[in-house]
């Protein structure tokens, strides 16, 4: 063991620096089954800037590797980084854990770990496939045992890279029973940690959401660009510094500005002029939608209009498709699209028309 340790000391990563691939696809939630488009990074298959890198993975589209997938079976320490949780079983079959700061938040409150499944095959040159992402809750799913690999850094990285190397070897040197059960306890602690609120300039809306392709109503939670670091103001002006609006919150605000046909800070005017007893907000896409597999989901928000301001009175989900789908909308968040960029924005192209705005909104945001 002495002699592994040496041996992985330096350098520590053995895969060209930056060099990444990535990966995508579509999961369902273990509990209530809401789909997530699930994507990311990985450095597992020894992506280099010299040879292969950046290869993209998705579901039944095999691509190309630099070394004989055989070797895998004979590792227990792949890449300085990666360690074998479960022993080696069917040599045409990879699961990867993915990183742990890519746990899947749902909004039903559950959270899950990524597991990447590939397909293996010997051939000139020899490939991976992604057969399949799955997602698994940590306290209800034994993960170790259907795990090959897991990323050691999240694990033990704590600065000190002598101590990393002593620590991922003891790891994957270990009995089975006590990598599963090291595995486990790292993946409770972050399934059942609990996350602050988000703090301003940040706006979150939280409560009952339905969807509007078939009517389920949950509770959802969603970030949006009411307000944002990069501007001094929000969209309801000085006087609201970010929090949580919920259905029935009110915010007091000038909207006399409403009257203009500008934008926002990153949320674009959709249509003008609005009605003057309501405002509707359209969100980003979000990676995940209703378990009814309408497809990937923005969040509508309804806003009721008075004289001191705005109501927020409901939240939606719906599925963009064409410009038809904007009809109703007041603003959308295009934070590439808005006339108004923050002062830093460099290179932004800002849109000279609103309507060209919300066409290259359709096309980068919805890819419509």
């Amino acid at each position: 063991m002495l002699a592994i340790y040496d041996a992985l000391r330096t350098p520590i990563y053995s895969s060209g620096m930056g060099a990444l691939d990535t990966y995508e696809a579509v999961a369902r939630c273990p509990h209530c089954q809401d789909v997530h488009w699930i994507s990311g990074q990985t450095k597992f298959f020894l992506p280099d800037f010299s040879g292969l890198c950046s290869r993209h993975f998705t579901p039944d589209i095999g691509q190309p590797l630099d070394f004989p997938p055989a070797t895998l079976s004979a590792d227990r320490i792949w890449d300085g980084t990666w360690w074998r949780v479960r022993e080696p079983d069917d040599p045409t079959r990879l699961s990867l854990l993915a990183d742990l700061d890519e746990l899947v938040r749902c909004d039903c409150g559950a959270k899950s770990a990524v597991v990447l499944r590939f397909d293996l095959a010997v051939g000139a040159p020899p490939s991976a496939t992604l057969m399949d992402v799955a997602l698994l809750d940590p306290l209800a799913a034994d993960v170790a045992s259907v795990v090959d690999f897991a990323d050691g850094e999240n694990m033990l990285w704590t600065g000190d890279a002598d101590a990393y190397v002593r620590e991922l070897v003891e790891l994957a040197y270990a009995a089975r029973g006590d990598r599963a059960k090291r595995l486990h306890q790292t993946l409770v602690r972050h399934v059942t940690s609990t996350p602050g609120l988000s703090p301003p300039p940040w706006t979150t809306v939280r409560g009952p959401c339905r969807c509007e392709a078939c009517g389920d109503v949950r509770d959802r939670s969603e970030l949006t660009f009411l307000s944002h670091p990069d501007f001094s103001g929000s969209f309801f002006g000085p006087g609201w510094g970010g929090g949580i609006l919920r259905p029935g919150s009110s915010v007091e605000c000038d909207l006399s500005w409403l009257d203009r046909d500008i934008d926002r800070g990153y949320l674009i005017r959709v249509r003008h002029p609005i009605a003057p007893d309501g405002l509707r907000v359209l969100g980003r896409r979000t990676s995940r939608g209703c378990r009814c597999g309408a497809g990937r989901a923005a969040f509508v928000l309804q806003f009721a209009r008075n004289t001191t301001g705005l109501t927020l009175r409901s939240l939606s989900l719906r599925v963009v498709q064409s410009r038809a789908d904007l009809a109703d909308v007041d603003f959308a968040e295009g934070p590439a699209q808005s006339r108004e960029p923050p002062a830093h924005s460099g290179l932004h192209r800002q849109p000279l028309t609103r309507d060209e705005a919300v066409l290259q909104l359709l096309a980068d945001v919805f890819h419509c």
